[in-house]
């Protein structure tokens, strides 16, 4: 049975090196962080922290590599084709795995311009297959239908 270390400090960009000697003592094969965890309490609006989406999949891949684990790294803005989207990353062992973008943001983050993503993917990462499920994603029973699928 795989060991799942779930992290609930608050989003801040970086984890604290406390709480990182914290994680490593528990030898983690998956770490999952919290929804935004990648954005910094700078930025101000969801355009501004889309700008710093390299700094995430850096901070993430260097995570999962510190760890020697796979890394559900939180959720960070995504700016693609013009559009903005809350997306889950996924790093195994520093190696890329794959993303899941929010299906259902919600109203306040569509007002500020969060669009909502079309498909449900489903990563392979340690062995294991992950269905990312973000915040209000889990309130909709197509995203366990189309995981399912």
């Amino acid at each position: 049975m795989p060991r799942v270390t779930v992290y609930q400090g608050r989003p801040a960009g970086r984890v604290p090196d406390r709480h990182l000697e914290q994680i490593h003592a528990t030898r983690p094969d998956f770490l999952c962080l919290p929804e935004y965890f990648w954005v910094p309490p700078g930025a101000v609006t969801h355009a501004d922290a889309g700008a710093m989406a390299p700094l995430a999949h850096a901070a993430v891949e260097s995570l999962s590599r510190e760890l020697h684990c796979v890394v559900v790294g939180g959720s960070y803005v995504l700016e693609s084709g013009g559009k903005l989207h809350n997306a889950a990353l996924v790093y195994d062992r520093g190696r890329y795995a794959g993303e899941q973008r929010k299906r259902w943001p919600t109203d306040r983050e569509r007002e500020r311009g969060i669009e909502p993503a079309t498909t449900t993917d489903v990563i392979v990462a340690g062995g294991v297959r992950l269905g990312i499920a973000i915040c209000a994603d889990v309130l909709h029973a197509e995203t366990f239908t189309a995981m399912r699928a």
